[in-house]
């Protein structure tokens, strides 16, 4: 008979209960060393039954003992290679013994399949009598069958839209912006995952896989023979999203400049089971992913694991893969579990992750509802205690986990729910911390999460909630600082010695000033690697010398030189990777950098004005862009009295739309300009020549609002006390679709002479609405912008940190414009505002016109002074409109401004009748085209002061969209007409 044939047949007496011929009795011993379901097994066979298992051995020195005995002090490289190579020769010496065993016996009778060093392991396949004689050894632990392991498979899956604009929401909920900000990014870090594989190709995921620039066989571990990153169930796709995920201006990822790596051992869709012992093969690739322990730049920070085994395949808290575990912290990797998707009920954790042995063991991480604003625990993600003891609370986290939006196979995204969603946020964190001190421990990190958590659900740690959602501002402030300061790039500089502006076509110098916080490094230096097609860097490597704590360096004395392909398309941003080097040892430090090429086609500046009362505007939506701006494209910047150069870093418009599209022409993330506006046409002069307008329209948005404007600078005037400029903007669908909710803001910067960046005040003049920045509150010497016609809607303030000009990203933008007012800081600093209008619902031929006043003045009075007269001068030129032109036939009648203006819900139109009062008295509204949708008053009135209340509907009661719409008072064949803006 057979071997296979016997083997089904012993199988099948032991399910029926049969003893099998020459069925063995092991010891108390024997049996100790065995799980159970395998003893029973081993029990019942006959002598020739095979089966597959895993060993775990014993060696003189425990690897609990090695990770005891690491040296405190040393650097996380250090440490790597102390552990290492420890865990390499104590697994050596543990499995001589199976060696022995094996060469003993005849051929087939022990068959070692691998032996791993990450654990004390060995997987085998023997026959009953040699599985026997190994579980009487003393250097033998414990024998386990070869059990499956799965996936912790998602509870919803939704489709969701491929393209979108901004942060996901789920990312802010977590205090990321704020790390963001800082230039935490996770550039020059490195996260992994044990999943179903990552879709290499996707486009929020292609250009962050190490394997560009690496080696594939260390960023890519299949052991079914993959070549290239694959997943065929997408699972782990859309888990590396919330990790590092972007896709030009969409952002689904914490850590988005992070690159990855990761292991496709778990449900890989095509009818392969994933084993323990793929688990080990899985974890020890990822901690040595190259195979040479002298080498830790292969190595991630993180390793986030979707995969668990259900409570009744194994004992509770078996310790199965505790060692395993334990060994890749012990390198430094931080161990970031799922907690699964079995809850609502107590215990329902998956093993490893439901592990209590110690304070931070096995990190779980439970999953919340991000859309409620208490935090509410789905009913899907799993809870505590600990099967360990029935005590220890789990999980230790929580993220948000439902309706999770990233990336997914086939190039697509999905909106996905479950325990694996929340846990990527989890390892994310980690990049950023790691980011901030390369050298933080795994111990430091997860207790740093843990003690800042944000608690929510029940009061105190809780077995739904854990210590509560991460809060990776508050992380941040509890871990220690680096012993290697913290390096923020501060400014790309292109063409040094020329217009600072490198055009398509051109090669020419560029210089990086970095900032630090930390320790002083010495013999700082840098390369360059292109991101972008068509740039390339004839010199990439560059020399700094030393940065010391809280001061900048750059290289301008030993600049890069870029090349620009002449067919790079004009105004798009060349990328870099920045690579820093120098002593202290900066732990493979990288970043991504860029700026922009040349101007938009057809560009053009015009300046307003001259000497002490200039500014410049631009039809591409900056206004500036003088000497020492956020772009110096040969503008005049503004020029003020008692300035003795320009004062506006940057003003640039953002347009915004409900659905999260931008149309931008701010600075980026990483300090670059945006050029998402085409310009339409050159200046046009108007009559007086001194004034102008420009056109354009967002066609170069990644995804446009579908906006076109036009800008106008309407009014300037020079006073005694004060200067004025007033700036109109006209805001027009160019698709022909209505637009809902759009917002229009600016990004303003403005540097006052008489502050330097950590003496300059920022106040909210309530007189105006508007900001000023002054040296002292109340002080003299004040520039500033305040609305006109409306109030802004949402005022956000950003420091610019150490001298530094930082950047938004688009879903900072989004997030800025939208959050309401926020309070105005209170201390002294170089700070920049990001102030917009309410939402409007734009018709699909509507216009929606909103102006803003640029003043400076010797004192607060005077910037209100000059507010006021800005806003007759405003009225005046953009409030009233006479149809009949001869002011001197029209009766004794007025008609006022509305107010609120713009108004949301219901508006007042005061208007007075003189004289005698009038027998035809007619008041209609229309829409921008000129059509009737309401007439408010018909018929005579006497004389006196009257008030018409509009509450926004049209004759049948319908509630009109928002826009621009002129209301008209008819008095016995005169009429006067103004105009409003409707805000919903």
């Amino acid at each position: 008979m057979q071997m296979k044939q016997r083997l089904t047949i012993v199988l099948l007496l032991l399910l029926l209960g049969v003893p099998a011929e020459g069925s063995a009795a092991l010891t108390s011993d024997q049996a100790a060393k065995l799980t159970p379901t395998l003893a029973d097994q081993i029990e019942r066979a006959g002598s020739d039954a095979v089966f597959e298992v895993l060993v775990t051995t014993r060696s003189s020195q425990s690897q609990s003992d090695l990770r005891a005995t690491v040296p405190a002090g040393l650097t996380r490289a250090g440490r790597y290679c102390f552990v290492a190579d420890g865990l390499r020769q104590a697994a050596q010496e543990g499995r001589k013994g199976l060696a022995a065993v094996a060469a003993s016996r005849p051929a087939g009778q022990v068959e070692i399949i691998r032996g791993f060093w990450i654990s004390p392991t060995v997987h085998l396949r023997a026959d009953r009598d040699a599985l026997l004689e190994l579980s009487a050894r003393d250097d033998v632990l414990m024998i386990a069958p070869n059990f499956e392991v799965e996936l912790m498979h998602p509870v919803l899956v939704a489709d969701a839209t491929d393209a979108a604009t901004g942060a996901e929401a789920n990312l802010g909920l977590v205090g990321v912006r704020s790390l963001w900000a800082l230039g935490l990014t996770g550039a020059g870090r490195l996260v992994a995952s044990i999943d179903t594989g990552v879709e290499g190709v996707h486009p929020a995921l292609a250009d962050r896989w190490r394997g560009l620039h690496g080696d594939t066989a260390s960023s890519w571990f299949d052991p079914y023979g993959a070549v290239a990153p694959a997943d065929q169930n997408g699972h782990g796709t859309h888990v590396m999203g919330v990790m590092v995920g972007r896709a030009g201006a969409d952002t689904i990822g914490l850590a988005p400049d992070a690159e990855w790596i990761t292991a496709a051992v778990i449900d890989r869709g095509a009818s392969l089971a994933t084993t323990f012992a793929d688990i080990l093969s899985a974890l020890e690739w990822v901690a040595d992913p190259d195979g040479n322990p002298e080498t830790t730049d292969d190595v991630p920070d993180v390793v986030c694991n979707s995969w668990g085994v259900a409570q009744h395949i194994i004992n509770p808290c078996d310790q199965y893969f505790f060692d395993a575990i334990d060994n890749v912290e012990a390198l430094g990797i931080v161990c970031v579990f799922a907690a699964g998707n079995e809850g609502p009920y107590s215990m329902t954790i998956r093993n490893p992750a439901d592990r209590g042995t110690t304070t931070t063991a096995s990190f779980s991480v439970g999953a919340v509802d991000g859309n409620d604003p208490a935090f509410s625990v789905p009913a899907f993600s799993s809870r505590g205690p600990s099967a360990c003891d029935g005590f220890s609370i789990k999980p230790e986290l929580v993220a948000p986990g439902v309706d999770i939006r990233s990336s997914y196979k086939g190039g697509t995204y999905k909106t996905i729910s479950g325990t694996s969603m929340a846990a990527p946020h989890v390892a994310a964190a980690v990049a950023l911390l790691r980011q901030y001190n390369p050298d933080l421990t795994p111990e430091e990190i997860k207790l740093a999460l843990m003690s800042s958590a944000r608690d929510v659900g029940n009061p105190g740690e809780d077995n739904a909630t854990g210590h509560g959602l991460i809060d990776l501002e508050a992380a941040l402030n509890a871990v220690r600082p680096p012993l290697v300061p913290t390096i923020l790039v501060q400014a790309v500089r292109p063409d040094l010695t020329g217009d600072a502006i490198l055009n398509p076509g051109e090669t020419g110098p560029v210089a990086v000033t970095l900032s630090g916080m930390g320790p002083s490094l010495e013999n700082l230096s840098a390369q360059i690697v292109p991101l972008s097609t068509g740039v390339t860097a004839p010199v990439d490597l560059a020399y700094f010398g030393t940065l010391n704590d809280g001061e900048s360096v750059d290289n301008a004395t030993s600049p890069f030189v870029v090349s620009i392909a002449p067919d790079f398309r004009a105004g798009d941003t060349a990328r870099f990777e920045l690579r820093l080097s120098g002593y202290p040892q900066l732990a493979d430090w990288r970043d991504t950098i860029g700026f922009a090429c040349g101007l938009p086609p057809d560009a053009a500046i015009l300046t307003i004005g001259a000497g002490d009362g200039a500014l410049s505007i631009s039809n591409f939506g900056q206004v500036g862009l003088g000497p020492g701006s956020i772009l110096d494209a040969g503008g005049e910047g503004w020029r003020v009295p008692g300035a003795a150069a320009n004062i506006l870093y940057e003003s640039s418009l953002i347009i915004t739309s409900a659905d999260g599209r931008v149309a931008d022409a701010s600075r980026n993330g990483d300090g670059s300009a945006t050029f998402d506006f085409a310009p339409l046409s050159d200046p046009i002069a108007l009559a007086s020549g001194a004034l102008g307008s420009v056109f354009y329209d967002d066609s170069r948005a990644a995804d446009p609002v579908g906006i076109s404007a036009r800008q106008t600078a309407v009014y300037q005037a020079v006073e005694l006390t004060y200067n004025l400029i007033i700036v109109e903007w006209t805001i027009r669908s160019r698709t022909g679709f209505p637009i809902d909710g759009i917002r229009v803001g600016w990004v303003t910067d403005i540097d006052v002479p008489a502050a330097g960046a950590a003496s300059e005040m920022t106040v909210f003049e309530p007189v105006s609405g508007g900001i000023y920045h002054t040296a002292t509150i109340g002080g003299y010497d004040v520039a500033g912008f305040a609305p006109l016609g409306f109030a802004f809607g949402s005022m956000a303030y950003v420091a610019n940190d150490f001298g530094r000009k930082p950047g938004l990203t688009v879903g900072e933008k989004l997030a800025a414009l939208a959050g309401g007012t926020e309070p105005t800081p209170m201390t002294a600093g170089d700070w920049f505002e990001v102030v917009a209008t309410g939402p409007v619902n734009l018709g699909a031929y509507d216009s929606l016109t909103v102006a803003v006043v640029f003043i400076s003045a010797d004192d607060p009075a005077a910037f209100a002074a000059g507010w006021d007269d800005a806003r007759r001068r405003w009225s005046e030129i953009a409030g009233v409109f006479d149809d009949y032109g001869d002011q001197s036939m029209l009766p004794r009648f007025t008609l006022a401004q509305n107010y609120p203006n713009p108004f949301n819900a219901a508006t007042t139109i005061p208007i007075e009748i003189g004289g005698p009062g009038a027998d035809a008295v007619r008041l209609d509204i229309f829409d921008i085209l000129g059509r009737r949708v309401r007439t408010l008053f018909d018929g005579p009135l006497p004389a006196g002061s009257h008030a018409m209340p509009w509450d926004g509907t049209d004759r049948r009661g319908r509630t009109l969209a928002s826009g621009v719409y002129l209301f008209r008072l008819t008095v016995e064949g005169q009429a006067q007409t103004r105009r409003m803006v409707l805000l919903k």
